[in-house]
């Protein structure tokens, strides 16, 4: 079928949108209901960007009140000076299965870059998480308002860094304008830091 296309078959009809189509066999559907279904599904054209959205309105996984993307807040590439797209953009697929789709904000881009270019030791640490979907920051655990969500939080890692080389970076993070939290906070040792 094409696109904002109805059909009746067989008694069952189907209603194809810009986007997606539905269909309904039981009493009382409508053209006119299945066009405000498709439309009501509808919100930026895209499909997968589509999801994203819906995904905020969950209030058991996401209840910032700070922040409420729009269709543009979704972007499908864009790296920094020192991590690319996949490394901002959830880095695993458990954290952000949307992707290239993802909200990876300036402020983060700069401050993740500004730590690799201002510490010395930086080679060896590595991005673990990045932007996260609602459902995929909850399939990871994370919290309901967190930043990850937001494209404003990254999780850094080290294999073995100590305490001191973790305060460094997290001073560093602290000059950037990010906020990091104290060492020990996880035990596998990354450090989360929000800008």
């Amino acid at each position: 079928m094409r696109a904002n296309h109805y059909a009746e078959v067989d008694h069952y009809v189907y209603y194809c949108g810009p986007s997606y189509c539905y269909g309904g066999g039981y009493a009382g559907t409508t053209r006119k209901s299945l066009e405000s279904t498709a439309e009501s599904e509808r919100v930026c054209g895209i499909p997968e960007v589509d999801k994203l959205v819906r995904e905020y309105d969950d209030t058991s996984l996401y209840t910032r009140k700070d922040f409420k993307p729009v269709c543009e807040s979704f972007k499908s590439g864009g790296g920094s000076k020192h991590f690319t797209w996949s490394e901002l953009n959830g880095h695993f697929t458990d954290g952000n299965p949307h992707r290239p789709w993802g909200i990876v904000t300036d402020i983060l881009r700069r401050g993740v870059d500004h730590i690799a270019s201002t510490y010395a030791q930086f080679k060896g640490i590595r991005m673990t998480s990045g932007y996260r979907c609602p459902h995929g920051n909850a399939q990871v655990g994370g919290k309901i308002d967190s930043s990850h969500m937001i494209g404003r939080a990254a999780d850094l890692n080290r294999r073995g860094w100590t305490k001191d080389e973790y305060e460094e970076v997290k001073r560093i993070a602290q000059r950037a304008g990010g906020f990091a939290l104290p060492y020990g906070s996880y035990s596998d040792g990354h450090m989360h830091i929000t800008f």
